[in-house]
């Protein structure tokens, strides 16, 4: 799970980053912060089985900041958790990134993700908006996008 965190998730921070140096410095600066406090998170929880759900919290807020900056106005999320609890570290970030991976997010279909507590469980929720791409295996993937290449 640890591992989901990867060099990918570092690219697209660091061009999001690239952008908003020149938009809106301040912003650029929060940015900067929230992408220091999740890797802060990964390093001290690599070794841990379980942490407080409020850390667990302050970590997802500050991974669904960096994902905002990236998408825009086509990531809605909302994070609503009363009580205490343990979970495993970056569990909730898990399906969060899930949810992104395997569902379209654009202008037109905008991602919502919603967290929040119910009867002792917490719940992460999206509206279903699957990805055509997504649903097939990657084979079937890979032989689609070769069929509709064109070779000169």
């Amino acid at each position: 799970m640890r591992n989901q965190v990867n060099p990918h998730f570092l690219f697209n921070s660091l061009n999001a980053l690239t952008n908003l140096v020149y938009q809106n410095q301040d912003e650029a600066a929060r940015f900067i912060k929230q992408l220091s406090a999740v890797y802060r998170y990964v390093l001290s929880t690599r070794d841990k089985e379980l942490v407080a759900l409020t850390e667990e919290i302050e970590f997802l807020q500050s991974y669904l900041f960096l994902q905002q900056i990236r998408f825009g106005n086509k990531l809605k999320w909302k994070v609503e958790i009363k009580g205490e609890g343990l979970v495993a570290p970056m569990a909730l970030q898990m399906l969060v990134e899930n949810a992104m991976k395997h569902n379209i997010i654009s202008d037109e279909q905008p991602l919502t993700i919603q967290v929040y507590s119910e009867n002792s469980n917490v719940i992460v929720e999206n509206n279903l908006q699957k990805s055509p791409y997504r649903l097939m295996s990657q084979p079937d993937l890979v032989w689609k996008i070769l069929k509709d290449v064109t070779l000169f």
